[in-house]
């Protein structure tokens, strides 16, 4: 569904590109969106600009630009060279090449611009500044221009910038961000949508594109005409939100902190994802080899204690052989229940009782339950005695096939599927992709890189250390130059201080101050019998119930209840509310400071972190549903600090960014992992 009512659109070619110039020079707002060939835009080298639409806030006619630049081709990057059109082979290169079956009102003379000369007269525009640049994932946008040859870091110096997506999740977390979700709330307009711009291109088309008749097309292959409408529409609803969205953010309070803060945040997060992080290729093609080699070590050894061979990624086989369990299934027809098992793997039963349950599925059904058999289920197993002599063998062989295994599918393969020709990663940083406000990442997620492992002391068994050094994915970063160094800069429980100063709680300040192990603090407030001990001694003297304070710990500050507790340490629900009992008259400051933070939420419908004006909003605090009220009461008590903690770490962004020192060396932000610069 098209609403060009709304607008006129203007395709931009040779007659008329001279007066979308004279408004652009002219214009001090400047909307913008691209299409592109994917989403791989964070570096020249993979997906590019298709199109691009324009609309400047002076105009009276509601006139958006479509500028066509990359339509009807197939082909990409081949190199880390800009792809020139010119290059490609088009199928429609003009009007007279279309086929019989454009629609007669698109009929008219349609072609791609040259992108190459149509950036070289842009550049100098952005790059002069004086504008304010609108556009909903803004960043994004910006590689696109930077891959065409713009300087973007000139840009931001000159310019200003606002992001439509950064301001509704500023405004309302919990709101869906795409523009199709944001026009629906505002407008209560259905927008066209990608999905559907894409179904036109007909099987016609994809003939005469050398595609499969079956096969997806992308943006490059829509009409010009189609595209346009589609990319015109996009544009012109942003525009229409612009002023509505500032104006909600005002009434909110949160605009001084969308302006001082979310979008110079921006700039940062966009010249880390342009940096990228380079990867030691040698290593990691080596690492690839070991652990390969290693995963078939592995199964051979698992196939010899289980004496058979089956599929180790497959759960039903696993439960078969750890549990002797039979899989039921529910006839639709008669409602009778059959049993589905190998009984070859059913007769190799080493005994094990299941530690937790699947649901049932959909249908909610008991009977339909199945025995887990993930990493938690496989670490408690080995507290039980088997059936079988080698059952604790067979579950130490899983735990490291399972963690090698993710190690090579999801950081190994992961980050060599997601280089691009320079060497690096080019990960992408998304400060809307969370509600607590932390920083997420993706393509790779480099922010869940295993922790590194700890160099054994004196004496200690290295047995474990060394085979597992050989696949620490984090020596796979390298600085970009051997003449330069990667520096960390970690916040040390970052949370933890922050929950101390707002709560001001007298043992929690005082475990900081003299820096006591927190765990083991935790163990001589809920073990009566550890009271008079020295927290940093517990790790030594008392492991298991350090383990177990550790537990209750994290449970407490992520407002865990009880049943958390009893069901993580196996334990009942009363023992578990006396360790929650006893964490709180050890801590008694943070009881009132997580009761003052409910009853604040309940008052007001949100929490501010560090900043007046940056809220979590907490729609469903004041619920009539218990669980619904529970959950968001969990919320309020874990949003005060996460937030904060996502603050520091965003300023001390910015300052580093802005550091005129750390310019003049040439030093660059490439990763942040939440507390870690």
């Amino acid at each position: 569904m098209f609403h060009q009512k709304f607008f006129k659109l203007t395709i931009v070619n040779k007659e008329n590109v001279d007066r979308f110039f004279e408004e652009y020079e002219r214009a001090k707002q400047i909307f913008f969106d691209f299409e592109t060939s994917g989403l791989d835009v964070r570096y020249k080298g993979k997906d590019y600009a298709v199109g691009l639409t324009v609309a400047f806030e002076d105009s009276v006619s509601k006139e958006v630009y479509y500028i066509p630049f990359r339509h009807y081709f197939e082909g990409s990057y081949i190199g880390c060279g800009r792809l020139d059109y010119r290059k490609n082979t088009a199928v429609f290169d003009d009007a007279k090449n279309f086929p019989d079956f454009l629609p007669e009102k698109f009929s008219g003379e349609y072609y791609n611009m040259d992108i190459v000369d149509f950036m070289e007269r842009l550049k100098p525009l952005m790059e002069n500044g004086g504008k304010e640049y609108i556009a909903h994932h803004i960043s994004f946008d910006l590689h696109l221009f930077a891959n065409e040859g713009v300087d973007i870091v000139k840009v931001f110096e000159t310019n200003t910038f606002t992001d439509t997506q950064i301001a509704v999740h500023t405004l309302d977390e919990e709101q869906e961000k795409n523009l199709e979700a944001v026009t629906e709330t505002i407008f209560s307009v259905k927008k066209s949508h990608f999905k559907d711009t894409i179904m036109t291109v007909t099987k016609e088309e994809k003939k005469l594109l050398g595609l499969a008749s079956n096969s997806n097309a992308s943006f490059q292959h829509v009409q010009i005409p189609i595209g346009a409408q589609y990319s015109a529409e996009d544009v012109y609803f942003m525009k229409e939100m612009y002023e509505p969205i500032l104006n909600a953010l005002r009434e909110d309070g949160g605009y001084e902190y969308f302006r001082e803060v979310r979008m110079p945040y921006m700039k940062v997060l966009w010249k880390m994802e342009r940096n990228g992080i380079k990867v030691d290729i040698e290593k990691l093609e080596g690492m690839i080899k070991l652990a390969e080699e290693k995963l078939e070590e592995l199964t051979y050894k698992i196939y010899e204690v289980v004496g058979a061979k089956f599929n180790i990624n497959s759960g039903q086989q696993l439960f078969e052989i750890l549990y002797g369990f039979k899989k039921k299934l529910k006839d639709r027809k008669t409602g009778e229940y059959r049993e589905s098992f190998n009984e070859d793997l059913v007769a190799l039963n080493f005994g094990f009782q299941p530690i937790a349950w699947t649901d049932g599925g959909k249908s909610r059904d008991v009977a339909l339950r199945t025995p887990k058999t993930d990493k938690d289920a496989l670490k408690k197993l080995l507290r039980q005695t088997p059936k079988r002599e080698d059952g604790h063998k067979l579950i130490k062989l899983l735990q490291d096939y399972f963690k090698l295994t993710k190690l090579y599918t999801a950081f190994m393969l992961g980050i060599k599927e997601k280089m691009y020709c320079d060497g690096k990663v080019h990960p992408s940083f998304n400060q809307n992709g969370t509600s607590s406000f932390r920083l997420s990442c993706s393509e790779p997620n480099y922010q869940q890189l295993p922790k590194p492992l700890e160099e054994p002391k004196e004496g200690e068994d290295r047995s474990y250390y060394d085979f597992w050094i050989q696949f620490e994915i984090r020596s796979l970063m390298i600085a970009d130059n051997e003449d330069e160094v990667i520096v960390a800069a970690d916040y040390h429980a970052l949370e933890k201080f922050l929950t101390a100063h707002f709560s001001k709680d007298p043992l929690l300040i005082k475990m900081l101050k003299e820096k006591l192990d927190p765990h083991g603090t935790v163990a001589t407030i809920i073990f009566p019998e550890l009271a008079d001990a020295d927290p940093n001694s517990i790790k030594k003297l008392a492991p298991h119930k350090r383990n177990v304070a550790k537990t209750v710990g994290f449970a407490v500050d992520y407002g865990g209840s009880k049943i958390a507790v009893a069901r993580n340490l196996e334990i009942d629900e009363k023992t578990a509310q006396e360790y929650i009992d006893r964490y709180f008259e050890g801590f008694a400051g943070l009881k009132k400071y997580d009761r003052d933070l409910i009853q604040f939420a309940r008052k007001n419908g949100y929490i501010e972190t560090l900043f007046s004006g940056h809220k979590r909003h907490l729609w469903g605090i004041n619920s009539q549903d218990g669980r619904t009220r529970s959950y968001y009461e969990r919320l309020a008590v874990n949003s005060k600090s996460q937030g904060a903690a996502a603050d520091c770490t965003t300023l001390a962004q910015i300052d580093v960014d802005n550091d005129v020192v750390l310019k003049s060396i040439g030093a660059r932000q490439i990763l942040n992992v939440h507390d870690k610069l």
